[in-house]
C-alpha cells in the first residue's frame, strides 16, 4: 500500500462492543426502515436480536465481550456499514482502487489515499455510516500518518526487537543439522546478571524514547516466547557440546525473568497467554529433559510470580473482589510446576479465594488448588466460597453465569461429594423443581463428572488451551 498511497488513516469504533443497540442487527440484513416497520416478524435478523438479548439479561444496549456469537453479531453489522461506506463514496469523484483502499479488521478501520483530503472525506463517509446504526468513531484513537507509515510506537518496538535480536545472537550458538539450523545456548555463568543486562537495554529505549514499557512489552514477550519455542525445537542432546547442557535452562530462566518483568509492569490479557505458554514450554523442557535443575528452575519460577500477582490482584480484589484475568492466566500456568513449589504460594491463593465469588475468578482457584495440590490446606474455603456463592439470589434460568457456575462447581472432583450433592439441591431450588433423595443426589453428581459442563477438570492440555486462545485473540 505504501507504494501506492502517501497518507493513510488508522481509526477505530469507540466501544464497539458496549455500544451496539442490538435492534441494529435487523437492520443490516435488511435496512433501518424494514427493521422498525417489522420488529414483531419472524426473521433471521429479529431472531439473532432475541437470542442476543436472552444472553445479555434482556438488554438491548450492548453486548457481551467474548463470546463468539458476539464477534458474529458484530461482523454483521459491521459488515453493513463497509456496504453503505462504499454506497456513498460511489456518489463522490473519488474511486476505491486508485484514490483510497479501505481495511477493517473487527472495529478497527485503515484507510490508505492519495492525499490527506481523500482521507478527510472517507473518513467522513465512515463516520456517517456507523451513526446511522448508533456507533462512532474513536476521535481520541485517530492516527493519520504520510508516509513512511510508521508509528513511534512501531519504531520503539523494532527497536526493542534489535536489542532482544542482539542478546539472542550474542548468548546462543547455531549449528547446521539436516539441512536445519539449530540454536542451543552459549556459556552462561549467571542467568540472573543476564538478565538484568537486557531489562536494562530495554529501559534504556523507553527512556531515551519518552515512553512507558506499553510500547513494546507485549511485542517483547511475543518475541521471547518464539526464541524460547526454538530452544525447545532445536533441543538435540547429541548436538549440543556436554559442558553447554546446562546452559539451556540458564537461558531459559534469563528470558523467562525478562519475560515476567515486562509482564509485571504492563500485564495485558493477550501477554499473558504468550507468557502462560512460554513458562508451559519450559517447564516441560526442564523437566522431560533437565530433572536435576527442576527443582532451581521451580524455584526461580515461583519467585518472579509471587511479588507481581499479590500486588497486582490486591487492588482489583479490594474494589471488585475478583481476580484479573491476566493474573489468572499466569497462575493457572504454574500448576504444571511440582507441587511442592505450589504450595509455597498457597498462602496468597488461599487469600485470593476468601475474597472473590464471581464464576471465572472461583472456577480457576479450585482448578489451581486441586491440580496444584493444594486442597488439603483450602478444602474448607473452597467448599465455603462454593456454598456462599450459590446460595444468595441463585437464577441459574436467567443468568448465564449462575448456570455455569452451578453446573462446573456440581462436576468438580476437587470438591467433597457432600458439598456436591448440597449444590445439586441449592440448584433444584432455584428453578423451583423438587428436591431428590442422596441416592439420586449421587447419580446426578456422578453423571455430571462424567460429562464435564464447560470446565474439564482433569482433562485440560493447557499449552493446547493456551493455543487455542491465542487464535481467538483477534476478537
Amino acid at each position: 500500500m505504501e507504494k501506492k498511497f502517501s497518507t493513510m488513516l488508522r481509526v477505530d469504533v469507540s466501544k464497539c462492543f458496549p455500544s451496539i443497540y442490538t435492534h441494529t442487527i435487523s437492520w443490516a440484513v435488511k435496512d433501518i426502515e424494514f427493521g422498525k416497520n417489522n420488529v414483531k416478524a419472524v426473521s433471521f435478523g429479529n431472531e439473532m436480536d432475541r437470542a442476543m438479548q436472552r444472553m445479555n439479561y434482556n438488554e438491548t444496549n450492548g453486548i457481551p465481550v467474548g463470546p463468539e456469537f458476539s464477534r458474529l453479531f458484530a461482523e454483521i453489522i459491521l459488515q453493513s456499514v463497509d456496504e453503505k461506506v462504499k454506497g456513498k463514496l460511489l456518489t463522490s469523484d473519488i474511486i476505491d482502487g486508485r484514490d483510497y483502499v479501505i481495511r477493517r479488521y473487527v472495529d478497527d478501520f485503515i484507510v490508505f489515499a492519495s492525499n490527506r483530503d481523500v482521507i478527510e472525506h472517507v473518513r467522513m463517509a465512515i463516520s456517517s455510516c456507523l451513526s446511522d446504526v448508533n456507533l462512532h468513531l474513536n476521535d481520541a484513537k485517530t492516527e493519520f500518518m504520510e508516509r513512511p507509515f510508521q508509528t513511534r510506537t512501531s519504531s520503539i518496538a523494532a527497536a526493542a526487537l534489535d536489542v532482544l535480536e542482539g542478546f539472542w545472537q550474542q548468548n546462543t550458538v547455531s549449528v547446521e543439522r539436516e539441512q536445519l539450523t539449530l540454536s542451543y545456548a552459549a556459556p552462561i555463568k549467571n542467568h540472573g546478571l543476564l538478565a538484568k543486562s537486557l531489562i536494562r537495554s530495554i529501559k534504556t529505549i523507553c527512556h531515551n524514547n519518552g515512553s512507558d514499557y506499553g510500547s513494546i512489552a507485549s511485542v517483547l514477550t511475543a518475541a521471547i516466547d518464539v526464541r524460547i519455542q526454538r530452544l525447545v525445537d532445536s533441543y538435540d542432546r547429541n548436538a549440543v557440546p556436554k559442558d553447554h547442557l546446562s546452559y539451556q535452562v540458564r537461558l531459559m530462566m534469563a528470558l523467562l525473568e525478562v519475560s515476567y518483568f515486562l509482564y509485571g509492569v504492563r500485564p495485558s490479557v493477550s501477554a499473558s497467554y504468550k507468557l502462560g505458554r512460554s513458562t508451559v514450554l519450559a517447564i516441560r523442557f526442564v523437566r522431560a529433559n533437565f530433572h536435576d535443575m527442576l527443582p532451581q528452575f521451580s524455584e526461580h519460577i515461583v519467585r518472579q510470580c509471587e511479588g507481581f500477582l499479590a500486588s497486582a490482584t490486591q487492588g482489583w480484589m479490594e474494589e471488585f473482589g475478583v481476580v484479573p484475568i491476566e493474573q489468572i492466566n499466569v497462575l493457572v500456568c504454574l500448576t504444571e510446576l511440582p507441587s511442592e513449589y505450589l504450595k509455597t504460594m498457597g498462602p496468597l491463593i488461599k487469600k485470593l479465594a476468601e475474597r472473590t465469588s464471581d464464576y471465572f475468578s472461583l472456577v480457576n482457584l479450585i482448578f489451581v488448588a486441586g491440580r496444584g495440590g493444594l486442597l488439603p490446606a483450602m478444602a474448607g474455603t473452597l467448599e465455603s466460597r462454593a456454598r456462599s456463592a450459590l446460595s444468595s439470589d441463585l437464577r441459574p434460568d436467567r443468568k448465564a453465569e449462575d448456570l455455569l457456575k452451578l453446573f462446573d462447581l456440581i462436576s468438580c472432583p476437587y470438591l467433597s461429594l457432600g458439598i456436591r450433592q448440597e449444590l445439586v439441591q441449592l440448584g433444584l431450588a432455584a428453578l423451583k423443581m423438587d428436591p431428590i433423595n442422596r441416592a439420586r443426589r449421587e447419580a446426578v453428581v456422578t453423571d455430571f463428572e462424567k460429562n464435564p459442563w464447560f470446565t474439564r477438570w482433569d482433562r485440560i492440555d493447557l499449552l493446547r488451551e493456551i493455543t487455542r486462545r491465542e487464535l481467538n485473540q483477534a476478537y
